[in-house]
């Protein structure tokens, strides 16, 4: 439910949609770096012949590479050559520059000069491996051949996590299968040691990725690389680069690869051949990629564990290699990538070639988005019938639908339409879906006819087998069932139409039970939607009229059915009531209507067809949108009443009829159209820009023409006054002309006006010479230019429908941030009870187990006296701490329920011990209850010594018995009740935005984890400003924490400073275990705030220095639901990955978002209508096993009757366990069913599928 807009305000110089330019994170966890220093660039290294890997000696000119073959003979040898080089140098660890030699085909694999290379400097870098992000991190390092890259982990913790990888984008290649490039350039080494060496013969593009597969649960922490040795090559990051900077600076970096980083896409190639084409709008290239690349996630799962709607860790990697494995293109389903070929890369970074034309890369992305679904109608018999073909091309059709060029429809002028030239199926508009006999067309139509919509809810429900399990009735019958459901409508003529069989008894006895209305398909060539049961959708683009001009629509003669199923006639037309004058009827039987539209270029029109089908007795009401484009020329058509054998009287006679036809061209000429049976005249009307000159012009013709040329604009309406300068009654065939005599020529702009007319075929084509040249040349479109120059608003370029990448800015750390409590000490506690916990401390309550409770002495037997409330503990935190939850977790471990609390508490707070006496150092006074364990706070607290006083418990034991107190863990948190990230340290600026202000000292980092790629660092004495809007109630300042970290102070609206928090939470010492910064922590929490004005915020630096990264304020959800579908987790079928990917299937509840909702159209206009006018003639879940983990040890018991206490207490404890036990057994059940399309599918190394397109549209 969409439709696009088209105008645009700016210049065309640089992107115009994409990023930067908004406060939205839309790179939610790019990897950092930052260049430390130069190093010295090491010796040569021997030449690879000195290695003797091979008997026989391998000329170089014997080594492939792109655009050169193998050399006669030695490919055999050159392969062995491959295998030794891998067996030397795979996975070695500490490789000396000794062990290494220089391959000299490297640099022709690469598409560089060795000169370039051995010029480039080498860096060391530190390298933010941003894990939260995907299995692949491509970096813009560049190992240069026969030298050693020093690889440091920032400490033992991050071994054993990390492999590098070498040419990441070039898989393995057969020396048989016909591609020219060495067969051996992909290598690794796992990061087993702190600190690696690593090199080969061939260098490469380094990369890493996890050594143990992805998952988000293992990477949670970024991990701190430093590389030593390496060339920087260019890099672009969706949300972080910029057009300039990458055009300007970035391409012209000596390393020979270039990566680009969309966040749900990733690719690399040779940058050769993106630099020998200039990259025309990099961010809105990128956008348009991610954005499709978004759709295509929202239409169909990924078998790889990425959400339908919302953040994707597992972005597609896209290799640009010689090597494409056997197509044109490749999908390898089950590893996440796609291999293109070399030449492609170029326009991926020409954003009006994305808008033209990108069926196949699309085509080859969506094949991971083909699990499960769709699986139906496949007839080998006939071509375009295969599934695996067809259901990645009806994502396409989607994506083409929202993000493609226009010019789809082409009215001829003459009764006949055709499809433009930018269109890569005929199913992009309704009007051509129904003359598509293939499967597409069959998806296509329910696509146009239902709206998107339905079908990704269709999609959604075959993909997850909702309702009508495919077991039962079948791939094809399970689907017409639930066609029938969604869209109201009885599919099965449509399924016999495309000769798909449903076989399935039980489908056809439940659909012949639902009593549906059968669906017959209707459409109009002009047409762009639909309204069914009042909901209003379009599924292409407005139709193009030429811009100021009466356009004729002759409705009823482009209709377009399918034999057979229903008897339709066109019943009624619709405009909105405030658009009533913009239409004449010219033919009420016909429904011929003249419309004439606004003088705004901004304004989309609609008009409403209405069907009647006399078999069902229905009514289809289809929607028209039009939109006014500037072309270069208009064409007009009349009909004639009488022959002429003079055109010049046949035009003076079409002049007072209504013309047939308006249409905008792009051409020079009248071309030939030999389905003029209908004794037409043509008039076509453009202007060329003329150098000064002495020009001789031409004219060839069929049989009738005229050519008028003039440096002032005609009228097309009018007759011109002056003479033609050429004139021609009598055919002239394409090797003759007519032509003038020489004339000079000013420069400028010249208006042309063509005339041609012929009972027959017919044709008018100018030419012309300059004074000296002996042959005409035909005027082309290169020389054309507009008429009336468009307005400086004017942009014939669509916006497409871009689609936001769902949760990027949901700050998705820990809600509470724990302190370490584990070097907390215990100054003063009661004693405790024995023997019923011998060895049990008060400790315990730090120890981070929830099975051990600490209780005072409350059983007389024992023989001790009972500990009386209050039960005090004061508690030296070691250091200053800051909070405000404390949760006190009492009545645990094998005594169940048994010994609950419901006390009168009051917890103290100071900086010393003796400061706890005074009543200012109280934090809370009030009723702790077990079933509350979380204590918040008014406000945020700050202190170093701690006393918890338990005043009593009015909750007896189970037994009767006057209870005492228990705890069983203590422990301190910062709670952030927010999670919405609001990013500014990139997209917001000073120079371009009033609500941020900065001193000059701040400066910004990549050094780190950032939103967006970037933080700000600001030392001592510098400050930053914000200025929240409206609507925000509480602020967390988000930053680098680290030991060493500096000091600052926060003020909100000028009210009393707070200090930052510099507390290192047990999520900061995770963090710190891999990297020397724990990234996109909160520094500062503020209070609840009055959303209903505005609040600035002042950061100022008082100590060392901080790095601040964002904000987070308000809620936002990851992924908004819209449509809420309940699924059977027993009927889910995936496709296996191999890259041990772990995919955890919700059983209950699975929502996703509907993204096309419909733009609604510009306001209506109430603008006059254009001044020209033709004459006219009136005539025409959490149960597990907790106690059966615990290691029960009672010591000695006194009394028999503590003895049967402890004997009931295990026996209720296992009863307990034993009912969870089977609860957790039934919740958890899950059967997955593994399926296995085997179309186009062959196993490959890795032991996953990929599918071969060498019939890609």
């Amino acid at each position: 439910m969409f439709f696009l807009q088209f105008i645009v305000y700016v210049s065309a110089s640089y992107s115009r949609h994409g990023a930067p330019g908004s406060d939205k994170v839309v790179h939610f966890a790019p990897d950092g770096f930052i260049v430390l220093s130069e190093v010295a660039k090491p010796p040569k290294a021997p030449y690879i012949k000195n290695a003797n890997l091979t008997k026989i000696e391998i000329p170089d000119g014997a080594y492939p590479y792109p655009g050169h073959s193998y050399g006669q003979g030695y490919k055999n040898v050159i392969y062995e050559e491959a295998r030794e080089i891998r067996k030397k140098y795979e996975n070695k660890k500490n490789i000396t520059q000794e062990d290494l030699y220089y391959h000299p085909s490297a640099y022709d694999q690469y598409l560089i000069t060795e000169e370039v290379i051995d010029n480039a400097k080498r860096y060391q870098v530190r390298f933010m491996f941003n894990n939260p992000y995907s299995y692949d991190h491509k970096t813009a390092y560049f190992l240069a051949p026969g030298e050693l890259v020093t690889v440091k982990l920032h400490s033992q913790d991050a071994v054993g996590v990390i492999r590098l990888r070498l040419n990441y984008q070039s898989d393995d290649c057969d020396i048989n299968s016909g591609y020219n490039r060495y067969p051996i350039l992909n290598t690794f080494v796992d990061l087993t040691q702190e600190t690696v060496i690593f090199g080969t013969p061939f260098g490469g593009q380094i990369s890493f990725e996890y050594m143990n597969g992805f998952s988000p649960d293992t990477a949670k922490y970024p991990v701190e690389i430093t590389l030593s040795g390496v060339i920087l090559g260019p890099q672009f990051i969706y949300g972080i680069t910029t057009d300039e900077e990458f055009e300007k600076q970035l391409i012209e970096l000596p390393g020979p690869f270039v990566t680009f980083d969309t966040g749900n896409i990733i690719g690399q190639g040779p940058k050769t051949t993106t630099k020998n084409h200039i990259p025309i709008r990099m961010n809105d290239c990128m956008f348009w990629l991610r954005s499709a690349c978004e759709l295509s996630h929202q239409v169909a799962n990924d078998s790889y564990g990425n959400p339908q709607v919302g953040r994707i860790y597992k972005p597609n990697g896209w290799k640009f290699d010689e090597n494409t494995r056997g197509g044109w293109a490749v999908a390898l389903v089950g590893v996440n990538y796609c291999i293109f070929p070399l030449d492609l890369l170029p326009g991926l970074t020409d954003y009006g070639g994305l808008l033209k034309g990108s069926w196949g890369i699309m085509h080859e992305l969506n094949h991971h988005h083909q699990t499960n679904w769709g699986n139906f109608g496949e007839r080998p018999d006939v071509g375009g019938f295969y599934p695996g073909e067809t259901t990645n091309n009806l994502i396409n059709l989607i994506i083409f639908a929202a993000m493609s060029e226009p010019e789809i429809r082409i009215d001829n002028g003459n009764g006949s339409v055709s499809r433009g030239s930018n269109s890569g199926n005929d199913v992009e508009s309704p009007y051509f879906t129904l003359k598509n006999p293939e499967l597409l067309g069959f998806w296509a139509t329910l696509m146009h006819s239902f709206g998107i919509d339905k079908l990704k809810q269709v999609i959604y429900d075959d993909q997850h087998d909702v309702d009508f399990d495919k077991k039962i009735y079948g791939n094809d019958g399970a689907a017409l069932l639930r066609f029938g459901k969604i869209f109201g409508f009885d599919c099965s003529g449509h399924f016999e139409f495309y000769q798909i069989g449903v076989k399935n008894q039980a489908a056809l006895d439940a659909i012949k039970k639902l009593n549906l209305t059968p669906f017959h398909p209707v459409a109009n060539f002009y047409t762009s939607g639909f309204v069914v049961n009042g909901e209003e959708f379009t599924t292409c683009y407005p139709f193009d009229i030429p811009y100021g001009q009466p356009y004729v629509f002759p409705f009823k003669n482009l209709t377009g059915t399918h034999e057979g199923q229903g008897n339709f006639t066109l019943v009624e037309f619709e405009c909105p009531t405030d658009r009533q004058s913009a239409w004449k009827l010219i033919d009420e039987g016909n429904f011929i209507y003249q419309y004439t539209p606004l003088n705004d270029t901004n304004f989309i029109d609609k008009f409403y067809l209405t069907y009647y089908d006399s078999t069902t007795n229905l009514n289809t009401t289809l929607v028209g949108t039009i939109r006014q484009r500037y072309f270069q020329g208009t064409r007009v058509t009349f009909s004639m009443k009488d022959t002429y054998n003079d055109i010049v009287k046949a035009y003076e006679a079409a002049l007072k009829l209504t013309p047939t036809s308006v249409l905008g061209k792009n051409d020079a000429r009248i071309p030939q159209d030999t389905s003029n049976t209908k004794n037409e005249l043509y008039i076509y009307y453009y202007a060329i820009h003329l150098p000064a000159g002495i020009y001789s012009f031409s004219l060839q013709m069929q049989d009738h023409g005229l050519f008028y040329i003039s440096n002032t604009p005609f009228d097309p309406t009018k007759k011109p006054e002056t003479e033609p300068l050429l004139k021609g009654d009598h055919f002239v065939s394409n090797y003759g002309y007519i032509n003038s005599e020489e004339k000079e020529y000013e420069e400028g702009k010249y208006y042309i006006l063509l005339v041609a007319y012929n009972n027959g075929v017919c044709y008018c084509a100018p030419g012309y010479k300059t004074k000296g040249s002996n042959q005409y040349l035909d005027i082309t479109t290169k020389m054309t230019v507009y008429v009336t120059e468009p307005p400086a608003d004017y942009d014939p370029e669509p916006i497409p429908y871009f689609t936001e990448m769902m949760g990027t800015d949901y700050w998705e750390l820990d809600r509470d941030f724990s302190i370490d409590t584990s070097k907390f000490v215990i100054l003063e506690h009661p004693k405790g009870q024995d023997p019923i916990s011998t060895g049990y401390t008060p400790y315990r309550m730090f120890d981070g187990r929830t099975d051990l409770p600490f209780f005072p002495v409350w059983w007389p037997g024992v023989g001790k006296p009972r500990v009386e409330f209050p039960h005090i503990y004061v508690i030296d935190m070691m250091t200053q701490q800051q909070f405000d939850v404390i949760k006190y977790e009492s009545n645990g471990g094998y005594l169940g329920s048994h010994y609950k609390m419901h006390s009168h508490l009051e917890i103290r707070l100071s900086d010393s011990r003796d400061g706890l006496s005074n009543n200012d150092s109280i934090i809370f006074s009030g009723i702790y209850d077990t079933d509350k364990p979380e204590i918040e706070l008014e406000k945020m607290v700050k202190g170093q010594f701690l006393k918890l006083i338990i005043k009593d418990n009015s909750i007896d034991t189970w037994d009767g018995m006057k209870s005492g107190s228990n705890i069983v863990e203590l422990s301190f948190f910062t709670k952030a009740n927010q999670n919405k990230v609001l990013n500014t340290t990139n997209t917001i600026t000073p120079a371009t935005h009033s609500q941020i202000k900065y001193s000059n000292g701040v400066n910004k980092t990549r050094d780190g984890a950032y939103y967006n790629g970037y933080g700000y660092i600001a030392p001592s004495g510098e400050s930053i400003e914000f200025t929240f809007e409206i609507g925000v109630d509480q602020i967390i300042v988000l930053g680098d924490k680290w030991p060493e970290m500096g000091e600052a102070t926060v003020t909100i609206d000028d009210g009393i400073p707070a200090d930052i928090d510099r507390t290192i939470y047990s999520h900061d010492g995770q963090s710190l275990k891999f990297a020397s910064r724990s990234a996109r922590s909160p520094i500062y929490i503020s209070d609840k705030l009055d959303n209903t004005t505005a609040h600035t915020m002042k950061i100022c630096c008082t100590k060392g220095k901080i790095i601040f990264t964002g904000f987070v304020t308000n809620k936002v959800t990851p992924s908004p639901p819209d449509i809420s579908i309940t699924e059977s987790p027993s009927d889910i079928s995936i496709t296996p990955s191999p890259s041990d990917i772990s995919i955890t299937p919700s059983p209950l509840d699975i929502s996703i978002t509907e993204s096309f909702d419909s733009a609604k159209p510009s306001s209506l206009d109430s603008a006059e209508p254009s001044s020209l006018e033709w004459s006219d003639n009136p005539s025409d879940n959490d149960d597990g096993d907790q106690s059966g983990n615990s290691s029960l040890t009672i010591g000695q018991i006194s009394g028999i009757a503590i003895g049967i206490v402890a004997v009931i207490a295990i026996i209720v404890t296992v009863v307990i366990f034993m009912v969870k036990k089977m609860n957790s057994d039934v919740g958890s059940s899950l059967e997955i069913e593994i399926e296995t399309n085997s179309l186009f599918e062959t196993e490959i190394e890795t032991n996953s599928l990929f599918e071969t397109d060498n019939n890609s549209f």
